[in-house]
C-alpha cells in the first residue's frame, strides 16, 4: 500500500508530462504547418502577381507594336492613297489640258466652218436669189445677208430642238427606219421649194431690170 502512492503518482507525472510534449509536439508542428503554409501563400502570390506583371507587359508591349504597325500601314496607304491621288489629278489635269487644246483647236475650225456657212448663205442670199452685187451700196445684197443668216440661225434652232425631240418623235412614229423615210420625204419637200423660190427670184430679176430711176436698187416691195 505504501508503494503504490508513488507508483501512482509517477504514472500520473509520466502521463501529464507525455501529454504535454505531445501538445508541444502538435503545437511545433502546427505552427510549422502554418509556416509552410504561409509561405505557401506568399510564394504562390508572388509567383501570380510575377505572372500576372509579365503577362501585362506581354500584352502592352503586343498592343503597343499592334499600334505602331497599324498607323504605319495607314500612314504608307494614306501616302500610297495620296501619291495615286495626285497622280490622278496629274493626269485628269493633263487630258483636260489636252482636251481644251484639242477643243479649241475644234472650235477654230468650227467656226471657219461656220463661217463659210455664212459665206455660202451670203453668196446664196445675195447674189443668186436677191441678185446683189455691191455689199456697200446695195440694199438687195443687204436684204439676201439677212434673210441668208436669218436661215442659218433658224437651222441651228431646229437643229437644236431636234436633237431632244429625235429619240421621242422615232418611238411616236414607229422606228428608225420610218422617222429616216419621213425625213427623206420632208427634205425632198423642201428641197423641191427651191424650185419655187428661183422661181421668184427669176421675176423679181425681170422687175429689177425693168426699173429705173432712184428704184433701181430697191426690191419692188418698198415702192
Amino acid at each position: 500500500m505504501v508503494g503504490f502512492f508513488p507508483t501512482f503518482i509517477l504514472t500520473i507525472i509520466h502521463c501529464f508530462a507525455t501529454l504535454i510534449l505531445h501538445s508541444i509536439t502538435s503545437f511545433a508542428i502546427f505552427i510549422t504547418t502554418l509556416n509552410h503554409c504561409f509561405a505557401t501563400l506568399v510564394s504562390t502570390l508572388n509567383h501570380c502577381f510575377v505572372t500576372l506583371v509579365t503577362t501585362l507587359n506581354h500584352c502592352f508591349s503586343t498592343l503597343i507594336a499592334t499600334l505602331d504597325n497599324y498607323f504605319a500601314t495607314l500612314i504608307t496607304t494614306h501616302n500610297h492613297c495620296f501619291a495615286n491621288l495626285t497622280l490622278i489629278l496629274n493626269n485628269c489635269f493633263s487630258n483636260l489640258t489636252l482636251a481644251l487644246n484639242h477643243l479649241f483647236a475644234t472650235l477654230k475650225v468650227t467656226l471657219n466652218h461656220r463661217g463659210a456657212n455664212v459665206d455660202n448663205g451670203d453668196q446664196l442670199g445675195c447674189r443668186e436669189i436677191y441678185d446683189g452685187n455691191d455689199p456697200v451700196l446695195d440694199l438687195w445684197y443687204h436684204l439676201g445677208a439677212q434673210a441668208g443668216l436669218l436661215g442659218l440661225v433658224l437651222k441651228s434652232i431646229v437643229f437644236a430642238l431636234m436633237s431632244f425631240a429625235i429619240k421621242p418623235l422615232g418611238r411616236y412614229i414607229g422606228g428608225a427606219r420610218r422617222l429616216w423615210g419621213d425625213g427623206n420625204l420632208v427634205l425632198a419637200i423642201c428641197l423641191s421649194m427651191i424650185v419655187m423660190i428661183t422661181k421668184v427670184a427669176e421675176h423679181e430679176h425681170r422687175a429689177k431690170v425693168e426699173l429705173s430711176g432712184p428704184y433701181a436698187n430697191m426690191p419692188p416691195f418698198w415702192h
